[in-house]
């Protein structure tokens, strides 16, 4: 499965750069078949990614639902899949640069690589887990949150 991107000017190319790196490791979703393919024109995108501050993500969410963003998605990075043609790809630029404090992932590069796993996992069907009862978390569990396993961004780790 091929998978298009395209980046919002919000992504700085040093930022697009990694992202990408990271999209298609090979012990990530490329392990499964899939392919993320950069595009440079909105026109067709399977998802568009942006990079934004807690500020501006919150002006994006809270109009939608409130309280659903103040206990479920403040603070973090969003996939929203409201139109699965139109799937856009929210990067908390606060986190990316800096891992959340009460998340189990701590160094950055190994938060990045998590991050961006576990968004792109959204953005092809992939939902959370309902438990997570592994020595290595599975990608798609929150780990900006504490849990009981080990850091993990690759699909690989558990497979």
């Amino acid at each position: 499965m091929i998978v298009l991107l395209y980046f919002d000017a919000s992504v700085t190319k040093k930022n697009k750069e990694l992202f990408m790196k990271y999209a298609n490791d090979s012990r990530g979703w490329g392990s499964m078949g899939v392919i993320f393919k950069e595009i440079g024109s909105i026109a067709k995108p399977c998802v568009t990614v942006f990079f934004k501050t807690n500020k501006e993500l919150k002006k994006i969410f809270e109009t939608v639902d409130t309280e659903f963003f103040k206990t479920q998605l403040e603070g973090l990075s969003v996939t929203d899949r409201t139109d699965p043609s139109d799937i856009k790809l929210y990067i908390n630029v606060q986190n990316w640069n800096y891992p959340p404090p009460n998340g189990i992932v701590r160094e950055l590069q190994l938060y990045r690589e998590y991050l961006t796993q576990h968004e792109l996992g959204h953005a092809i069907g992939k939902d959370h887990p309902s438990k997570d009862l592994r020595e290595f978390c599975h990608p798609m569990t929150q780990q900006s949150k504490p849990q009981r396993c080990k850091p993990n961004p690759w699909i690989t780790n558990i497979t």
